[in-house]
Parts: structure tokens; sequence; C-alpha cells
């Protein structure tokens, strides 16, 4: 028996099922992904939506509230046996080329753990006035906002949109996390090369607040529909995007012709540097996290480093570091093994 996952997701009491045509696609003998055909006026619908259920929910919602759902959405996700988690290890490594564990242990172990309600210390709607100055944050600060260099300013978005890498296993989270806590109402692109998660992550939180929920779009299409590409920037305040080269001229390209602006990460290159004062002792600790940062994405994600320099002058030299290192990368790989991708990027 095949089981069906679905790519998309918006309000089922639009009931569009009736409306859209879908392509299927098999992933083994157990899965296959339906996929909507969609069009201009499907997404239209769609958008019209997911504003008027911002207006009528997301705007008379307390911060509060919607902290408590996201964190009970990420409680389950943290928990290996909740079958949403289920289902996405066992379908993502054959579709992303990571291993079940790098998925299972970094993607929703580590990465999602970020999302947990106590790392989330905001009891109000974000206000960029109160990030014009470096705020404390934990033990750091942090300067969300700035002036310099500001071309566009709009502290109450209506729709915000979001074209997701596939590199980033779960990233579609943060995005959807990060609009609710500005009263936005969210369209996700999902990627071509990881194209379940965001529909996953959205079920999930209809599982708690249906109204929540409705104010999310997952929406795939090929990034070639121009037509679709022009209607979505059309109507969004904002589009945040991760991807690489080719990715960022299109898509400044779009912004300029809407003036809808662009929160763009781009295809990035990373290094570590290790001075001298951490050559001691701690060496070997040092190593370890250096073997799990050099490991993790399988060296996809933008902080993946690529070149480590090691400072001389300290207890341990350089060549000792190094061997240290390698015993660390081989007891890190029994934990999160390559995937068939390890090691490729796409510029």
């Amino acid at each position: 028996m095949t089981t069906t996952i679905d790519t998309h997701y918006w309000n089922p009491n639009l009931k569009l099922s009736q409306k859209v045509n879908f392509s299927t696609k098999k992933i083994n003998s157990q899965f296959e992904l339906r996929t909507p055909i969609l069009t201009k006026t499907l997404i239209k619908e769609i958008l019209t939506d997911i504003k008027k259920q911002r207006d009528q929910y997301l705007c008379s919602t307390d911060i509060p509230t919607i902290l408590d759902t996201i964190g009970q959405v990420t409680e389950q996700w943290l928990n290996p046996m909740y079958k949403g988690r289920i289902l996405a290890r066992k379908v993502l490594p054959t579709i992303t080329g990571f291993s079940e564990e790098m998925i299972d242990t970094w993607g929703f172990g580590r990465f999602l753990s970020i999302l947990k309600k106590e790392n989330f210390p905001i009891f109000n709607k974000l206000n960029h006035e109160h990030y014009q100055e470096f705020s404390a944050h934990g033990d750091g600060y942090v300067r969300a906002y700035g002036t310099h260099q500001l071309t566009h300013s709009n502290p109450d978005p209506t729709l915000i949109g979001h074209i997701c890498a596939g590199n980033i296993v779960g990233i579609g989270a943060i995005e959807i996390i990060m609009d609710k806590l500005i009263d936005a109402a969210t369209w996700v692109k999902p990627p071509s090369e990881e194209p379940i998660f965001t529909a996953l992550y959205a079920k999930s939180i209809a599982e708690i607040d249906p109204h929540l929920a409705y104010t999310i779009a997952v929406l795939p299409y090929e990034s070639k529909h121009t037509e679709i590409n022009d209607y979505l920037f059309s109507q969004s305040d904002l589009v945040r995007a991760t991807g690489g080269e080719l990715a960022r001229r299109n898509l400044t390209a779009l912004s300029k012709k809407y003036n809808t602006p662009v929160a763009g990460h781009w295809h990035k290159l990373s290094f570590i540097t290790i001075s001298r004062e951490y050559l001691n002792k701690q060496a070997r600790d040092i190593a370890e996290l250096v073997s799990l940062d050099v490991s993790a994405r399988d060296q996809q994600g933008c902080f993946s480093p690529h070149e480590i320099f090691v400072e001389q002058g300290g207890k341990i030299s350089p060549q000792e570091f190094a061997k240290l290192l390698a015993e660390e990368m081989e007891i890190t790989a029994k934990i999160l093994p390559k995937g068939i991708k390890s090691g490729k990027m796409q510029i």
C-alpha cells in the first residue's frame, strides 16, 4: 500500500481540492508525493483567505497564546515518536540524500530545539523601535533593526513570503514562526530538493491551533513559473529568501520590479579560526565542536566550514590539533554519517 504525502498546505475549508489538478511522484515502494498544479487564480484565492484569517484571528490573538502553540508544536517534533517526525524520517533521506541520522539528530533534535518556547523571550508584538540600539539578550547583545542603509520600512506587514533553499531541513518552520510574532500572514515556497517538511509542519500547527495554521499557505511551484512569481511578489510586503547566485539575480529583479523588499541569504563560504589560547587542555573539546560543525548538513549549510585556520604558538601545535580533529571526526562520522550528497554545493 502506498502512502501519499502532500507537499502543500492551505486552509482545508477552502475545498480547493475540487479545483486543483495534482501530479504525483513515486519515492519508493511505500511513498509518493502529491503536488498541486498551481495557477495565479488559485493562489489569488489562497492569499485572500490567509490575509482574511490574519485580520480575523492573528491580529486579535496575543503573543503568549501564539508562543504556547509554538511550544506545543515544537515539543511534538522533538518527540522521536511523533507521527510527523516518523514520516519525515522515513522519506527525507531518500529525497534529500542526507542520512537518516543527520536528519533526525541534527535536523529535528538539534535544529528544532531552537524553537522551544523559552527561546522566545517575547511577550508583546515585536516593535522595531525597541531594537534601534543594542539590546541585552542572554549573555550577549543584539540589534535586530537599524537605520543605516534602510531602504524599506513596514513595522506592520500583512503578508510575508518565503522562498526556501533545500540544504537546511526545517528552515520553513523558523520562517513561519517569525511572521506570527509580527501578525503577518505567510506563504512559503518549499524547495524542490526538500518539498515535504514545511507542509508537515503547517499541519502540525493545525493539530494544535487550526486558526493559526489558516494564516499559512505552503505553495510548491516551479521557479520558472513567472506569472506566479510576479503575482506573489506584487501582493507581498516582504519576501525572505535563501538560495544561490541564480536565485539572487532572479529575485532581485522581481524585487525591483514590484518594489517589494527581499531579505536575502545567499550562497556563502564559511571558515573556522582557532586562536592559540584555546590550544591547551581544551583542545580536544574544541576539536569535537569543530567536527560537529564540519559534519553538519554534509557541508551544505552556509555555516558549514570548508577551511580551518589554527594559530601557532599554543601548547598544542596545529599539527597536533589536526590529529585530535581526525580522531573526533571518526567518532562524529558514526553519529552523523555522510549522505550521498556530502560535500557537494550548488552555487
